[in-house]
């Protein structure tokens, strides 16, 4: 047999291992979330949360994952905020865009402030797709307010003026709330409750929830 033809059917050979061994290229779907801020309200024990929502296939075997564990397939995309009611001890979901709003390459969710019971966010992103990657030319923008009635509307710009309390610095006198934001919990020390509340995400659902006490 020849040299030649011997490197050939190694080749093959070793493609045919490969095969094997990536078996099927992505594993079953799964939620993926991932608080991105929040923001309270001045004088009050509510606050805003803006969450990343997806569903996703993570890579699976070793074609897939070959060399740095490899990239999630995106099934799925929404832009989520909620209104946490510390008082109430309520959580309600006041937006929620899928596909972003049409921003084909999205990258955050994120509140901006409040101004007279309303609070404000924006998206942001990129155009471009999965396949071909960011288009950083051509960045993408939207703004939204949720009102009193808890519905979100697009607005063409935010107003002057919003507010939110501090995340840092000396505790005022009255009613307020401090938050640390992590990727899927949220500490929280308020007037009434210092250091004894907490909104986790939960990881089947995917939707937050309130913990109170240690």
């Amino acid at each position: 047999m020849s040299d030649r033809l011997v490197g050939f059917t190694l080749v093959l050979a070793v493609l045919g291992a490969l095969t094997l061994l990536g078996g099927c290229s992505y594993g079953p779907e799964e939620i993926d979330v991932e608080i991105q801020n929040a923001l309270a309200e001045p004088g009050s024990h509510r606050f805003a949360v803006s969450v990343k929502f997806e569903r996703i296939r993570k890579p699976a075997g070793f074609l897939a994952t070959f060399p740095d564990g490899g990239s999630p397939k995106i099934i799925s995309q929404e832009a989520r905020v909620y209104i946490v009611d510390l008082g109430q001890e309520r959580i309600k979901r006041v937006a929620c865009l899928p596909g972003y709003a049409g921003i084909r390459q999205p990258k955050t969710v994120w509140v901006q402030g409040w101004r007279d019971g309303s609070v404000y966010f924006r998206l942001f992103g990129y155009g471009g797709s999965q396949g071909s990657g960011d288009d950083l030319s051509a960045p993408r923008t939207a703004f939204f307010r949720v009102d009193q009635l808890d519905e979100a509307e697009r607005i063409d710009r935010f107003p002057a003026g919003l507010g939110s309390q501090p995340i840092r610095g000396p505790l005022p006198s009255g009613p307020f709330v401090r938050l640390s934001t992590g990727r899927d919990e949220i500490m929280i020390r308020t007037d009434v409750s210092p250091g004894q509340a907490r909104l986790i995400v939960d990881p089947a659902s995917g939707e937050p929830r309130l913990v109170f006490g240690k």
